[in-house]
């Protein structure tokens, strides 16, 4: 599987009919990306240089052949060597593309080198994704006695940063990215650090039961590394809020038999580093989450199993998956049974991405590591690098684990280090998208692509270049404070904060001002708001003076916006005495002057 992103290298070496073995040479390899940028797509002009290097005064190579996955694009290919014009020719075969090249007269003796320089046009390994550059570099299969050098030249008017790369850079010199005898597999890198996923998210609701129903379904949160900017869910839910994992949930009124059917339309930022704009809340969340992201869970259980005395860390615990594990790619197409942790290390080699990320949660949990699981969908273009479960539309999974040090929650997918060889721990990338976050439960919420009463398509992603603006508005509802209070009362009435935003709003100031009145609270802190979410606050207030009649102001802020203004009118008590007793003569007069009229008319 692996070999179709490789670069082999098959060396043909001749001298009169006896083979030269590869200790009599030494290879020597540069390759150099030149990368174009169209506007709408990327292209990249490729240079070979190999230098072979005679180990003996008898041996020296006649023929190489450079071999490419099929789908690696070469045209206008061009071969030279030391001197000249060099034999070259393509062959194609099912798996692989070669290219045959002939030195027209190599030098012979020890020490002597002799060098091939290929060059070709390649217009389908750096692609313009969405908002950032990205590639997967095939890198030389066997480097032994030999050196290797991977150069990449951004196109040179670009503001372009690597944002991510796998494995780290030799060196970085301006638009130019070198790296010297890489060990990977392949070199995977992300130029821009932020990427942007249109998404269209379609849940099936249906209530079975005689009686009325409230159902929720669960929208893409925000979370360190990834923003929601709503664009619409219809029909309307009846309330939306945040639950205690920081899933975004909404609440649907369900009749009797009804289905209901919800789309919701909204675009995803993935950034490469955690959200300092809210860092400090995600550090004051956990710990009135650690209890339960320590507990095991239902998928989360290991205890029959082994201790695993020898995994103390996160990384301890990814590198045991990485190379224990399988992926079981017989398993997706089906419908996949969750095996959970315990069954997942019994069975290693049956592991999709839900049991490596089960295993994980479970084994940290167990060695006291805060750990979670996150599933939504990863973004890939070549299912068998990165796979996904297709048991719910395309989703995948992965986990999390808090820093304690660093106070942020830190993703990781040991899955797809299994299956692409690329490092997953150490950096992460921006393909993957949060449909819900699991610490509490290990089952709930279900992500998009889960509400299903048939085998439709649910779950439409597609990556976007232009970022979405964030219309950040909050409301005040109609409050009802009377024109007119008495000044020995105390009053109530509720306040009720509404987020008509498109984005998660965060750190929700609110204050009330009043020249005569106290007003408690008078100033608070919302810490976080989901796009459409109510917050109801109860309010007190009555006359900070007593015995003086006032025409007082009441103004409420919302983010140093003013929100609501009104004018009330304090009254003495005693003064509400004189009016009752004024309305009680009032009354009295009224009445005695209806019989008086009465009687008059009988007489």
């Amino acid at each position: 599987m692996r070999s179709r992103i490789l670069l082999f290298l098959f060396i043909s070496l001749f001298l009169f009919v006896r083979p030269v073995s590869a200790s009599e040479i030494k290879s020597d390899y540069v390759v150099e990306y030149f990368l174009s940028d169209s506007g709408v797509a990327l292209s990249a002009h490729v240079k070979f240089s190999v230098t072979i290097t005679n180990l003996t005064n008898t041996s020296y190579i006649k023929k190489l052949s450079l071999s490419f996955p099929k789908s690696y694009s070469i045209t206008n290919l061009k071969t030279t060597d030391d001197k000249g014009q060099a034999v070259s020719e393509i062959q194609y075969e099912e798996n692989k593309i070669n290219i045959l090249l002939e030195f027209t007269d190599p030098t012979i003796g020890k020490d002597k080198q002799n060098t091939f320089y290929v060059e070709f046009d390649q217009g389908n390994l750096f692609r313009q994704n969405g908002a950032v550059w990205e590639v997967m570099l095939p890198t030389l299969q066997d480097a032994s006695r030999a050196s290797y050098q991977v150069k990449v030249h951004l196109p040179e008017n670009t503001t372009r940063k690597i944002a991510i790369s796998k494995p780290n850079p030799t060196s970085i010199h301006g638009t130019e990215i070198y790296w010297d005898n890489p060990k990977t597999k392949t070199i995977y890198a992300i130029f821009g650090d932020k990427q942007f996923y249109e998404t269209q998210l379609q849940y099936h609701l249906e209530n079975p039961k005689a009686s009325p129903v409230y159902m929720e379904l669960a929208l893409p949160p925000d979370t360190l590394y990834q923003r929601i900017y709503l664009e619409s869910i219809s029909p309307q839910p009846v309330s939306v809020y945040s639950d205690e994992d920081g899933n975004f949930i909404a609440r649907y009124n369900l009749k009797a038999k009804e289905r209901v059917d919800v789309t919701a339309k909204a675009v995803l930022e993935v950034v490469t580093k955690p959200r300092s704009d809210i860092e400090q809340l995600t550090a004051s969340q956990v710990e009135g989450q650690a209890s339960y992201l320590l507990s095991p869970s239902k998928y989360w259980d290991l205890s029959s199993t082994n201790s695993f005395p020898n995994l103390s860390k996160p990384q301890d615990i990814y590198s045991y998956l990485v190379s224990h594990f399988s992926y079981d790619y017989s398993r997706l197409g089906k419908n996949l049974k969750r095996m959970g942790a315990e069954q997942a290390v019994l069975h290693p080699e049956q592991a999709v991405c839900v049991e490596f990320t089960d295993a994980f949660v479970a084994i940290s949990r167990e060695k006291g590591i805060l750990s979670r699981e996150m599933e939504g969908y990863g973004y890939s273009q070549d299912p068998e690098l990165r796979p996904l479960s297709a048991d719910a539309d395309v989703l995948h999974a992965w986990p999390e684990y808090y820093h304690p040090q660093k106070k942020i929650w830190i993703p990781i997918d040991p899955t797809w280090e299994n299956t692409s060889g690329l490092d997953y721990f150490s950096s992460f990338d921006v393909s993957h998208l949060v449909f819900v976050i699991h610490g509490k439960s290990s089952e709930f919420p279900y992500p998009a692509g889960s509400y299903k009463t048939g085998q439709s398509k649910d779950v439409f992603v597609q990556p976007v270049a232009l970022a979405p603006e964030a219309q950040v508005q909050i409301s005040v509802d109609a409050i009802s404070i009377p024109s007119q209070i008495i000044d020995r009362s105390t009053y109530k009435t509720k306040i009720t904060i509404v987020n008509q935003s498109n984005v998660y709003v965060y750190n929700v100031p609110l204050e009330i001002k009043s020249d005569y009145l106290f007003v408690s609270p008078d100033t608070m802190n919302i810490p976080l708001m989901v796009p459409g979410e109510r917050k109801e606050i109860v309010l007190e207030y009555g006359a900070r003076e007593k015995g003086v009649r006032r025409v007082s102001r009441i103004d409420v802020q919302v983010m140093n916006k003013n929100v609501y203004s009104a004018k009330v009118i304090i009254a003495p008590f005693t003064y509400s005495i004189a009016l009752k007793l004024a309305l009680a003569v009032g009354a009295i007069a009224i009445i005695w002057l209806f019989f008086f009229v009465l009687k008059r008319k009988k007489v």
